[in-house]
């Protein structure tokens, strides 16, 4: 009876302990909405004006960005994003010249995109993150672009009023005479111009295409687009730390929808600058202009100009 009381008191210590080991159940996963994603909105065609176009994919290396409710780093989606976004360009058009600032996890300054950029000279940097932000609720695509540092001297820097009026004065390096300076400004505020126009044009695009929330253009004095001597832009393309967005960012589904919405600006803008509506700032006065335009009807497929296109990233 001893040993039958012994075994019993066993078992129950045993159930006692497996109770209280066991993990709590885990909360069940927000629900993924749809993805709402009604594909292409410009007809695909071969680009005309735009022939190089630098991707940058934001962070890498040590700097992983920021880690959302799925739990991946920032740098490496962006990565993924950018290598379908060169690969399916490279697809559509085999002539567009279009590399990766980092085709690895690597480590790569601010800095060092922006001299990379200025080293190769393209139509257009591109720039691309996720996004992150106290507020769970905070969801959305933005895009961002260079405030200009000036009109003209006298002119207060817009939105840094409070710091008075500026001078005419190059970002980085420009060492030399005054008219130098002044012309080396001039040029940054003809790429700063086209800039705007090119995010105007990536964040319709992206919003119709997605169907995501649209937080916008936004003008500041962004780091890595500081220095360049051509147009650049920062496409926010969501928040991982949203509870939903977070969740279909790193789908196949949702980074295809993105890239044809990023394509679709891409076009917009190559047809205006095929236009010759707006200047492009470039150093590079030996570069061909495109021979032919875009058609009025957006059905027609016009002809590219003859270009080789190297298909290594940069270094």
């Amino acid at each position: 009876m001893a040993a039958l009381r012994t075994r019993r008191t066993v078992a129950t210590f045993a159930a006692l302990l497996l109770t209280v080991a066991a993990p709590a159940p885990l909360p069940a996963a927000t629900p993924v909405e749809p993805l709402r994603c009604p594909g292409p909105q410009v007809p695909r065609r071969p680009f005309i004006a735009l022939q190089r176009l630098l991707i940058d994919p934001g962070h890498g290396g040590g700097e992983p960005g920021t880690i959302g409710v799925a739990e991946i780093a920032e740098k490496h989606l962006a990565l993924l994003i950018a290598k379908r976004l060169r690969d399916r360009l490279r697809e559509l058009d085999p002539a567009l010249d279009v590399r990766l600032t980092r085709s690895a996890d690597i480590d790569l300054s601010l800095q060092d995109r922006a001299h990379l950029a200025n080293l190769w000279n393209p139509e257009l940097f591109l720039s691309l993150h996720l996004n992150a932000a106290p507020n769970p609720e905070a969801q959305g695509i933005e895009t961002l672009t260079l405030a200009p540092v000036g009109t003209v001297p006298g002119d207060p820097v817009p939105g840094r009023e409070a710091e008075g009026a500026c001078s005419v004065a190059a970002e980085v390096g420009v060492v030399g005479d005054d008219t130098a300076v002044v012309l080396d400004d001039l040029r940054r505020a003809a790429a700063t111009n086209l800039s705007l126009v090119a995010a105007e044009l990536m964040q319709q695009s992206a919003v119709t295409a997605t169907g995501g929330y649209d937080r916008e253009v936004k003008q500041g004095r962004y780091r890595v687009l500081r220095g360049l001597y051509m147009p650049g832009i920062v496409v926010e393309l969501g928040f991982l730390s949203h509870p939903s967005e977070g969740r279909l960012i790193p789908l196949p589904a949702w980074q295809a929808c993105t890239v044809e919405a990023l394509i679709d600006g891409l076009l917009r803008f190559d047809a205006t600058l095929a236009k010759g509506d707006y200047p492009v700032a470039s150093p590079d006065a030996s570069r061909p202009v495109p021979a032919a335009e875009p058609s009025a009807d957006p059905a027609a497929a016009p002809t590219s100009p003859t270009r080789s296109a190297p298909t290594q990233d940069l270094p």
